[in-house]
């Protein structure tokens, strides 16, 4: 897996690509825990476009950044999910506590106009 991160009017963009198992994992937990650590990180969206698999542990630690910026006050959207990604995201109940959005455009947008 690679993640680029970017700040799309002023919201950060965690673009990431490959398959999000147990490999990728330590990298991802890398990359969330320095924007977490970043005060200037309050909004972010992660897109998912081009990752094909999630495992259950990948899942947990979406979960654990979504929590942690929401301590910081911040809120954190999802984008793009693929099939297989969304399902996921259903069967675990992960989209009543995350919001997902089907574009990108979409969940910045949604995120610059939360107060």
């Amino acid at each position: 897996m690679n993640c680029d991160v970017a700040l799309v009017d002023e919201i950060t963009v965690l673009s990431c690509r490959g398959r999000g198992d147990n490999d990728a994992l330590p990298y991802f937990k890398e990359v969330a825990e320095e924007l977490v650590d970043d005060v200037a990180v309050t909004r972010v969206v992660i897109d998912l476009g081009e990752v094909d698999y999630l495992c259950s542990a990948f899942l947990g630690v979406i979960l654990l950044f979504h929590r942690q910026i929401k301590e910081k006050g911040g809120n954190l959207r999802v984008a793009r999910l693929t099939p297989f990604v969304k399902s996921l995201f259903e069967l675990t109940n992960l989209d009543s506590i995350l919001a997902a959005q089907d574009t990108l455009e979409h969940a910045i947008r949604e995120l610059a106009e939360a107060p």
